[in-house]
């Protein structure tokens, strides 16, 4: 196989999508999600790493690395799932410098979850990494305290897209095609391996591994359903549900699924200790005036408000419904009909749980629901636009509008809770979300941008990712009034080219602002007004 041959099998560490690269050719745009990617220039085949680093010191200061711990983790995918063996060396600070050469062909991609650290000032995060020099894929532990990358798996194989991930104080838990495995989060060494039916539902980043106490429970896309105890990996419990749901819902101390019970859609709450079902919820909608009766789709919205003695299910089609219920007991504390509103997907605008309301989007209105009684109102109206609550402070909804009618243009607005009156009004001119609903997809160009807003301890923070000149714009709203402090742009000098992938928010932390762009970490601060780092 020649150089270029080698270049064509290359991916998209973005979508898993096959690139094609005539030869000569050291950049392209992935032709299904629009990312753009640098492709290695051919030599000689390199024999694949086995080795990962682990650098124990603190990140390098002018002075040079001195010395580290290297924790070796090599992982072989069988059949029977994951099978590993662990080994511990000394570097030298020629050894770290070679490494440290090597991260510069890494790209940070999805799945991805922060990490609760010694210091929550500076988390850590679990990544999935990609070397597109030698079309590689890994996943990466960053220590957000030394801002260095900690430990590292071995390469994952090309076809290890689905990735779910979840964790304790000591260890990471991740589920990798048919096998679960956890690693200790200081050194990377491999505790224990198990074996699951199936490989994990699509798009299940976190929300079909779940950890309560000593039990890590896994779901399948076949419905196989997983009770593995946390320190030593026994499988504990199994069983089989009846459909196959994509996702796992902790509520109190129970794990919560949808299944299909006697042609009914129901909610098993199960005892993640044994895997008895301790409740089984049935929610029900009934329109009053057909008698027609919907079910819950399998993915349906549900809200745990932070004593996790109750719960909201959010479901309907044709009628549709807002539903309190107990945990303990299994009953229903409330029902709220809302007629023809649809909730028949859980993929549309996520609803908002504060401490008094539910906030409810859907088509050109958002719905105030109360609490404690199920009493609704329309809070906002308008044939214009389209809404998805962000946040509530001192009296005043943040919410994100999407005008409609002509061009289309975000907004961000401020209603006062009691009277729905717009306060205040933000526009955005020629920029698209970085959230979903309507997450802006492919390049960032000239003239383009993107956004994203979020509710910070000093204000509403607003961050715009721009192309000519590449660079982040950060602005504190007053989220009273909508008055602003001014943009404050942040240069990208680390990104070539007229164009650049549309950036992932991988989280909030505090007033921090974690991002993957054009392969990378991005730690920005909006209230200083700068970027705190990036990594690789």
């Amino acid at each position: 196989m020649s150089d270029f041959d080698a270049i064509r099998a290359l991916t998209c560490p973005s979508c898993g999508a096959q690139i094609h690269a005539a030869e000569g050719q050291y950049r392209t745009t992935c032709e299904y999600c629009g990312a753009l990617l640098e492709l290695p220039h051919p030599s000689k085949p390199e024999a694949a790493p086995t080795i990962v680093a682990r650098p124990m010191d603190p990140a390098p200061q002018a002075g040079g690395w001195g010395r580290a711990v290297l924790a070796v983790a090599v992982v072989i995918l069988a059949a029977g799932g994951l099978v590993s063996y662990l080994i511990v060396r000394g570097l030298d600070h020629a050894d770290l410098s070679n490494i440290t050469s090597a991260l510069t062909t890494f790209r940070v991609s999805s799945p991805a979850i922060t990490l609760s650290g010694v210091d929550s000032s500076h988390p850590d995060a679990f990544v999935y990494t990609y070397d597109y020099a030698k079309d590689t894929r890994f996943l990466s532990y960053f220590d957000g305290t030394t801002r260095s990358l900690r430990w590292q798996t071995d390469p994952l194989g090309d076809d290890s897209y689905r990735v779910a991930m979840a964790q304790n104080d000591d260890r990471i838990f991740v589920a990798l095609k048919t096998g679960v495995m956890a690693m200790d989060r200081l050194t990377g060494e491999i505790a224990w391996q198990a074996s699951i039916s199936d490989e994990v539902p699509y798009s299940c980043a976190s929300d079909c591994i779940v950890v309560l106490g000593q039990r890590v429970v896994v779901l399948a896309s076949d419905g196989g359903l997983y009770g593995f105890d946390a320190p030593s990996g026994r499988t504990v419990w199994s069983s089989r549900l009846n459909s196959s749901p994509d996702r796992l819902y902790a509520i109190g101390n129970r794990v919560a699924v949808f299944d299909n019970r006697d042609g009914d859609a129901v909610l098993v709450m199960v005892d993640p200790v044994d895997g008895s079902e301790a409740q089984i919820v049935r929610p029900q909608c009934t329109d009053p005036e057909s008698g027609f009766t919907d079910d819950p789709v399998l993915n349906a919205p549900i809200l745990v408000p932070p004593d996790q003695k109750s719960m909201v299910i959010l479901f309907g089609f044709f009628s549709s419904c807002v539903q309190r219920w107990d945990v303990a007991t299994g009953s229903m504390l409330w029902n709220a009909s809302m007629g023809d509103i649809s909730f028949s997907s859980g993929f549309g605008p996520r609803p908002m749980l504060t401490s008094g309301s539910i906030y409810v989007a859907s088509d050109q209105q958002l719905l105030d629901v109360n609490l404690a009684d199920g009493k609704w109102r329309t809070l906002i109206a308008d044939p214009d636009y389209e809404f998805v609550p962000l946040a509530e402070t001192d009296g005043v909804l943040i919410t994100r509008a999407k005008r409609t009618r002509g061009t289309t243009r975000f907004e961000l607005w401020g209603v006062d809770t009691e009277t729905g009156r717009r306060v205040w009004q933000h526009p955005f001119t020629a920029s698209e979300p970085l959230d979903e609903p309507d997450r802006m997809a492919g390049l960032i160009d000239d003239g383009d941008s993107a956004w994203t807003a979020h509710l910070t301890p000093a204000g509403l923070a607003v961050v715009r990712a721009m192309a000519q000149p590449h660079q982040l714009t950060v602005e504190m709203l007053n989220p009273r009034t909508g008055a602003s402090g001014g943009p404050v742009a942040i240069p990208l000098s680390g990104i070539n080219g007229d164009f650049y992938s549309v950036p992932e928010v991988l989280g909030w932390n505090r007033d921090q602002l974690w991002l993957i762009l054009d392969g990378r970490m991005y730690v920005v601060n909006p209230e200083k007004g700068n970027l705190e780092f990036t990594w690789p």
